[in-house]
């Protein structure tokens, strides 16, 4: 605080220009610094909270702009070799100068659906290959099945079958009418006197 106070002096203003999401801030702060008690010249802290506008190209004015936030890395000359080292950061420094912000989170919003597809399609791949597998043993099923089929009776001997139970049906008839004509008495002679 000491050094801001002999860089900047009482009532000095910091003005810094950031892009966030496409749309330019101008952050604006002034350096009012507190003073230690007893006439010591150390200072304790900066009083004032800092000033946010957003930039309206259409209006081409500055609007002022509640509750900013601002994620942002600071590297000192002593941490420069840091920054260098992290070539991740790097990479998204650099996608943060070209505005990319809102492509990468189409991309993530990208990569979310195609995991949720995946989860989705998972159970539907594995009936998939449970369904081929069974298909691939369709040629032994109906081999087996013409097998069975030789073994069944044919429509010849369906007939046939058919027919012996016609015949003894018939003949069931024949000994019923047998027996019938069996118990009938036979005409006396005495009948076929009177008859005469």
């Amino acid at each position: 605080m000491t050094r801001l106070d002999g860089t900047l002096g009482a009532d000095g203003k910091v003005e810094i220009y950031l892009r966030k999401g496409g749309t330019i801030y101008v952050l604006e702060r002034t350096f009012t610094p507190l003073y230690a008690s007893g006439g010591d010249k150390t200072v304790t802290a900066c009083t004032g909270d800092p000033l946010v506008y957003r930039y309206d190209e259409h209006d081409d004015q500055l609007i002022p702009e509640e509750k900013f936030e601002f994620a942002i890395d600071v590297y000192e000359q002593g941490r420069i070799h840091d920054l260098r080292s992290d070539v991740h950061r790097q990479l998204e420094m650099l996608d943060e100068f070209a505005g990319l912000a809102h492509l990468k989170s189409e991309r993530h919003e990208c990569v979310r659906e195609l995991r949720n597809s995946a989860a989705f399609l998972a159970p539907l791949y594995e009936e998939r290959e449970r369904l081929k597998s069974e298909l691939a043993q369709l040629p032994t099923l109906t081999a087996e099945l013409d097998e069975k089929l030789q073994l069944l009776p044919g429509e010849e001997r369906e007939l046939w079958a058919n027919s012996e139970t016609f015949v003894a049906e018939i003949e069931a008839i024949i000994e019923a009418i047998s027996a019938g004509v069996a118990r009938i008495p036979k005409p006396s002679d005495s009948l076929s006197s009177d008859v005469n």
